[in-house]
Order: C-alpha cells, then sequence, then structure tokens
C-alpha cells in the first residue's frame, strides 16, 4: 500500500465516527447557501466568499462530521480554497475540481461545543462577468457523533436556498455617495443622512449594525437619523448586480471614547450618553400610579416613566412585582438608549410569528444593536420569563458597561452562575446595579419583577450619564 492511501486512510478514520456507515436517521437540519459576500466583491480577478450554512449551530443539528459535495458553473469562477465551519476541527480529503465544476470536502468537528452555523466556506475567484449557478449536491453526507448518517435537508424555502444564482463581473456600477446636513460627519445631538440621487435607476442598500450587511432599502424620503455614533455601510444594486461597499462613520461628539457604533465595551471608563429620550404623548400624560405608592421601587419607576422608558397599564397600574418576559425586556432597553423601533421587521427566529406586533420592532432594533440574541434551536421565545443573570447581561451589554473584574464572585451559589454571565454580574456588582441577597445568595436563576427592572436600568442610565 502506497504512502498516499495510507495517509488518505487515516484522513478518513479521523473525521468519521467509529460507526461512520451506519443506518440514516431522521431528518436532521436545512443546509443552505450564504451569498451576501458575492454582492461586494465582483470584478474579475477578486475573490468571495460562499457559506454553507444550517439553521442551527452544527452541534445543536446533530452534525459531527461530513462530506459536502458543491458544483459551481467553472465558466465564470473557480475554487481556490475551502475550509471547515466550527471553533476547531479536522480537515480531510479536499477536492477542488475547476475542470467540472465540483467540489468534495471532508471535514470533522473537535472541541467541546461549537456556537458556528457556517459548515463551510468557500473561496471563489471571478473568472469572466456572468451569473453563474452555485448548488449544494444531494449526495453530500453528514453524521451524528455516534456514528449514524444524518439526514438533512437543503434549502427551507424561505429565502434560505441550496442552489443559489450570483452575480459576477465587470459591472461597472458607482458606489453609492453619502449626503448629510451641514456637510460635517460630526454632530451634537442628531444628524440626517442620506445618498445622492442618481440617474441610473440604481437602488440603495444599507445598514448601520456594526457586522450587518447593507440588506435594507433606502427610501429618499425617510432619511437616515443618528442620535449616536455610527458608521453606514451602502452598495448600489442594478438588476441583480452590486457596486462594491462604501462605508462611512458620522460621530457625535458627546460619546465617550467612540469611534465607530455601539459595539463592544472595551476602553475608558464605560460610560456612553444616551440622548434624551420623547416627552411623553398625550395619550400618555403625567399618570400616577397608585400601586407603586409604598413599594420600594418608586422612585426607579417614576424615573423611567419620566423620561417615556415605561409606561403604565390602563388601569392606572404598574404591577411592579409582575415577571418581565423577553419581549418586554426588549422594548424597555431600546427605550432607555433612546432608540426607536424598526420599522422593517424582519426577524430570522423560527417563532418570529409569535411576537406581538408592540413588540416587533424593539426585538428587531434589539437585535441590530447586538443586545440579544435567540436560542440555540434558532427561537427567540418572546413570552420567556428574563432571569436575574440574563437581565445583567443584556444591561452590561447594552449600556456598555465596564469595571475592572477578576477578583472573582464570592456568593455562596457561585456554581449556580454560569461562565457567560459572571464578568457581567461581577462589573454590575462593581458599579452598584444589582447585590446580592442577605443569605449571600445571588439567585441568578430567578425571574425578576418589573421592580427590579426598572432598579437596574434607571441605575444603568445613571452611570451612563453621570451629568
Amino acid at each position: 500500500m502506497s504512502k498516499r492511501i495510507i495517509a488518505l486512510a487515516v484522513s478518513l478514520l479521523l473525521i468519521l465516527p467509529s460507526a461512520a456507515f451506519a443506518a440514516a436517521t431522521n431528518s436532521g437540519p436545512a443546509l443552505y447557501l450564504d451569498v451576501w459576500s458575492v454582492t461586494q466583491k465582483t470584478a474579475i480577478g477578486k475573490t468571495f466568499d460562499v457559506s454553507v450554512k444550517t439553521v442551527n449551530a452544527l452541534r445543536g443539528s446533530g452534525i459531527f462530521s461530513y462530506k459536502l459535495l458543491l458544483g459551481f458553473e467553472e465558466e465564470y469562477i473557480k475554487a481556490v480554497s475551502v475550509k471547515g465551519g466550527g471553533e476547531t476541527g479536522i480537515t480531510g480529503p479536499v477536492l477542488l475540481d475547476n475542470n467540472d465544476g465540483a467540489i468534495e470536502f471532508w471535514y470533522g468537528i473537535s472541541g467541546e461545543a461549537s456556537a458556528d452555523y457556517i459548515v463551510a466556506t468557500v473561496t471563489f475567484e471571478v473568472l469572466s462577468s456572468g451569473s453563474p449557478e452555485i448548488s449544494i449536491n444531494g449526495y453530500s453526507e453528514f453524521y451524528r457523533a455516534d456514528g449514524r448518517e444524518l439526514e438533512v435537508n437543503y434549502g427551507d424555502g424561505d429565502g434560505k436556498l441550496a442552489k443559489a444564482e450570483v452575480y459576477v463581473g465587470d459591472t461597472h456600477i458607482p458606489k453609492p455617495i453619502f449626503e448629510y446636513d451641514g456637510g460635517s460627519k460630526t454632530f451634537y445631538s442628531s444628524l440626517k443622512v442620506g445618498f445622492k440621487k442618481r440617474t441610473d435607476g440604481a437602488e440603495i442598500y444599507y445598514t448601520t449594525t456594526d457586522g450587518g450587511n447593507p440588506t435594507r432599502l433606502y427610501d429618499p424620503k425617510d432619511p437616515i437619523v443618528l442620535t449616536r455614533t455610527r458608521t453606514i455601510k451602502a452598495v448600489a444594486k442594478i438588476g441583480g448586480y452590486y457596486s462594491e461597499e462604501t462605508s462611512m462613520t458620522f460621530n457625535r461628539v458627546s460619546d465617550s471614547g467612540s469611534s465607530g457604533g455601539s459595539g463592544g465595551s472595551g476602553g475608558g471608563n464605560g460610560t456612553i450618553t444616551i440622548p434624551p429620550p420623547a416627552p411623553p404623548t398625550p395619550t400618555q400624560p403625567e399618570a400616577r400610579y397608585h400601586d407603586i405608592d409604598g413599594h420600594w421601587s418608586k422612585n426607579f419607576f417614576e424615573s423611567l416613566i419620566e423620561k417615556g422608558v415605561i409606561n403604565g397599564y390602563e388601569d392606572g397600574t404598574v404591577r411592579p412585582d409582575n415577571q418581565v418576559t423577553r419581549a418586554e425586556a426588549a422594548k424597555i432597553i431600546v427605550a432607555a438608549l433612546g432608540e426607536v423601533p424598526s420599522e422593517a421587521v424582519s426577524l430570522p427566529f423560527e417563532d418570529a410569528e409569535s411576537i406581538a406586533d408592540w413588540a416587533g420592532g424593539y426585538v428587531q432594533k434589539a437585535v441590530e444593536l447586538g443586545i440579544i440574541t435567540g436560542y440555540e434551536d434558532n427561537t427567540f421565545q418572546p413570552a420567556q420569563n428574563v432571569s436575574r443573570k440574563e437581565l445583567v447581561v443584556l444591561a452590561v451589554r447594552a449600556f456598555q458597561l465596564s469595571a475592572e473584574v477578576g477578583a472573582g464572585l464570592s456568593f455562596a451559589d457561585n456554581d449556580a452562575i454560569p461562565a457567560w454571565a459572571a464578568d457581567s454580574v461581577e462589573t454590575a456588582l462593581t458599579l452598584g446595579v444589582v447585590s446580592g441577597y442577605e443569605d449571600n445568595t445571588f439567585k441568578p436563576d430567578n425571574f425578576v419583577s418589573r421592580g427590579e427592572t426598572s432598579k437596574i436600568i434607571a441605575l444603568c442610565l445613571e452611570i451612563a450619564n453621570p451629568n
């Protein structure tokens, strides 16, 4: 047996589970192609990435190892490289056949867990202008950790396709040109931003979200209004072809140490300036809510009610002891940040239809800002009550709070505080946003009430706006 054949056999053994050729199991996840990056780099000689993704995280989908087969039109593009998904993994045999437009890729996931939704990413180079098709071959093979073959679905009929047409080549579409009030990219309270009128009939798509793709259609009658430091990315589209991406950062001068968007919490004292919210509308007058008289949270509620962050109910109550759902938490936090709900709601969650109309725009905005995410099964669960640990993480993330951490927590129930929440809990404790109970416990899994939520958000606002 040649050394080459031995090496190939070893690679296969590393990737395939011990019983790799066992019978297939019930239907598994849906795989689809993400071809967004093609819209950003289309010129001849340039490269672009196409990812094969699954609707659930790899381990959540049951995928442990796989042989992925892809097809493409070699007249227009050629495969340059392919890499696997997951945080870590083992790459086996790779075949990039640019004569027949075929890719065969073996990969095995390693490590304790992976939150990656990417099965594999292929880099293509553009050879000529055209609209080639890329597809996932149905003869691909996927295996569970126990060696059983996993059946998968290809595409889900909801814009997630297993066969996609892309537009590549020298299209010579000019990039969008920004225009903004006063001609200055620096502003004090708010700034209207738009794009110069075009005569070529191009549509403009943009995003103000860090790490987001320009997928929101720009309407000249509805300019973008910025109230915080933001980087806007945009592309122009004509007949399925896109220009290269352009971007511009607009700085609010009062944003402490901010230089490009709201993501992250690094550096400085962690404070940001929140623009004052709009005053209450005539339909929500200066109400007096009788059920907070004598309640420990009264001052916090009144502070947020005055700022228009929290409203009472029509029966003149605030219900301070009611528990808070994920949808309600998203609304409160977005309002506290001085943001407005998104008009265009297009949430990717499996249970998006269960999100009430009043909450949809707020959830969309919270997702866009990177404040809140879904669960591993791609659901949002809007009616799920929020725990203490979850609200602390959301608040620290939303208000970009930071403090010296590392000393560790000393609660009797430390073991109940997961690693992903520990730093946020320590930050909030250091800043006085939350505290423990008299029995030296934190009770991270306790659901928070409206009163507790009002306290945490009100204190975060005080820290974010020290003046």
